[in-house]
């Protein structure tokens, strides 16, 4: 929350100079800080941010052209992670009347970005479906270990031949490293060591041991720097 808040205040006047919208004659580079700001602020939950997303969303009931523009995956990407049960079901129509298949598989990975834990089960669930297509199961699948990595983990384990025949085979091996290896749960590496030691070679195990590495790595800087970031944020009120 300290981290939002200071972000917040350090970014949002710069983003309300140049608006949400592009403006005629301004220079090259806006565009491009307008996609950052919009993007970084919407994936840390900014509220005023997120309430934008979310009116260009409701709008598309009315006009179908709302969210048309460059910044239109940005969008829908804050919308997402951001989603609730209603927003999530919305999107996930969106993506079955999708016009093409690149829109397609996009609008349905972005069903497994959800911050909230329910929707990226429900997302998991889906995953394993026909409905989505096999390649974009597997997308499905990437985003909520992004956001969710314990979860996505431990449903791949519970489902692994169903998972696996989503991804080619020489990518199997490194499939729950990519899956885990963001984590900074302590838990997550012993789990990837377990699954590397019953069904991995030494030889096939090596990406498996990196993403542990990186985990420990993250566990241990994050305990490193919590107690010295607390007191710097504290004095930045």
């Amino acid at each position: 929350d300290r981290v939002v808040a200071y972000s917040s205040r350090k970014l949002t006047p710069v983003l309300s100079t140049i608006g949400y919208d592009a403006k005629a004659g301004e220079g090259s580079q806006v565009p491009v800080l307008r996609s950052a700001l919009i993007s970084t602020l919407g994936d840390m939950g900014d509220k005023a941010v997120v309430a934008e997303a979310n009116r260009r969303f409701a709008a598309l009931d009315s006009d179908p052209t709302a969210l048309d523009g460059p910044l239109r995956n940005v969008w829908l990407g804050i919308i997402a992670k951001n989603a609730d049960q209603a927003t999530w079901d919305k999107l996930r129509a969106m993506a079955k009347g999708a016009k093409t298949d690149l829109e397609k598989s996009t609008l349905y990975a972005l069903l497994g970005g959800a911050r909230d834990q329910k929707l990226g089960a429900q997302a998991l669930d889906l995953a394993l479906t026909d409905e989505p297509g096999k390649t974009t199961s597997a997308a499905i699948i990437g985003q909520v270990g992004y956001e969710h990595p314990m979860l996505a983990v431990d449903y791949v384990l519970a489902h692994r031949a169903q998972y696996e025949a989503l991804i080619d085979v020489s990518a199997r091996s490194q499939a729950l490293a990519r899956l885990g290896g963001g984590s900074a749960d302590p838990a997550m590496a012993a789990k990837l060591d377990a699954y590397a030691t019953q069904y991995l070679t030494p030889e096939s195990r090596k990406v498996v041991d990196r993403a542990i590495a990186s985990v420990k790595t993250r566990v241990e800087t994050r305990q490193r720097l919590k107690a010295p970031l607390a007191s710097w944020f504290a004095g930045k009120r």
